[in-house]
């Protein structure tokens, strides 16, 4: 009989207990159902709370650097796409003069603040007024810049000679005996491919911080180039951290030095409490100084 009675008292309990309830409770919460149960099922839910009144949104405004350019140049050599930035002096609109040129690799990492600093150089009468041109290389790096990809490099290359350059020339304001070519780490390695491959293209070149190894093929192609030729008539620097592996460096200036190349103006520098990454700024910096002292 105990087993009969307890369903019914519990179901007794529970009715009562829930009519005390309902008069001292607070506005229940209502849900209403806009789905059947089979889909996943959208909630309204009311309450007694108020809204939170929203936070006000700042625009966004893009910032843009000032007296630059950007546009697509297709590589036929190489079949794809180029990211070109352009920066011009400060008074370039107003002015019929022409301008040495400065192809800057690797861009899309160092074009703003190579930009801006060679504008300040300019300012200051240390460096002449320049057009930077900056070429985005970042989504092919392995295929254009490691000598070891010998087709790669070349293509790179002929963009540059016969893609880039004249479009710059044909568009800008420039002057055509001023050239100079400068990398950074991996792009360093490419400037001195392009030196020992190509150095009537540019005749002033900037290599910071290049990725030498031993047996690295630059040290090959220094060779061949010095079985053929007995100068070498352009302004080069060199330039590492003395937080880096420095020998290999050290071996390339020494074999150009001893070749005693007719033309050839180079400077090497070690720059003290520097690695890798700030060696590139700082290496830019001095090396445009360098070649157009």
């Amino acid at each position: 009989m105990r087993t009969r009675r307890t369903p019914l008292i519990a179901l007794l309990l529970f009715t009562l207990l829930a009519a005390g309830c309902s008069s001292t409770a607070p506005e229940p919460v209502s849900v209403v159902s806009t789905e059947t149960f089979e889909t996943p099922v959208a909630l309204e839910i009311t309450g007694t709370s108020e809204p939170m009144p929203e936070e006000p949104v700042a625009p966004v405004t893009e910032v843009t650097v000032p007296r630059t350019e950007t546009f697509t140049l297709h590589s036929s050599a190489g079949e794809r796409d180029y990211n070109i930035f352009v920066a011009l002096p400060v008074a370039y609109a107003f002015s019929k003069r022409d301008y040495p040129v400065v192809y800057l690799l690797d861009g899309d990492l160092t074009f703003i603040w190579a930009a801006e600093y060679s504008r300040w150089l300019s300012s200051g009468d240390i460096l002449p007024e320049t057009i930077i041109v900056g070429i985005d290389n970042s989504t092919r790096r392995s295929r254009d810049l490691y000598p070891e990809n010998q087709e790669g490099v070349d293509n790179f290359l002929k963009f540059i000679q016969e893609e880039v350059i004249p479009y710059i020339d044909d568009n800008y304001n420039t002057k055509p005996t001023e050239r100079t070519l400068a990398g950074i780490s991996d792009s360093a390695l490419f400037t001195l491919y392009a030196l020992f491959h190509a150095p009537e293209t540019f005749n002033r070149y900037i290599a910071t911080t290049p990725s030498l190894s031993r047996d690295d093929l630059l040290f090959e192609y220094e060779d061949e180039y010095a079985r053929d030729h007995a100068d070498l008539p352009v302004k080069l620097f060199l330039s590492i951290g003395d937080r880096e592996p420095i020998t290999h460096l050290e071996e390339l200036h020494k074999r150009l030095a001893g070749r005693n190349y007719a033309g050839l103006d180079m400077k090497m520098v070690i720059l003290k409490d520097h690695g890798h990454v700030t060696t590139i700024v700082q290496g830019f910096i001095d090396g445009l100084q360098a070649v157009f002292r």
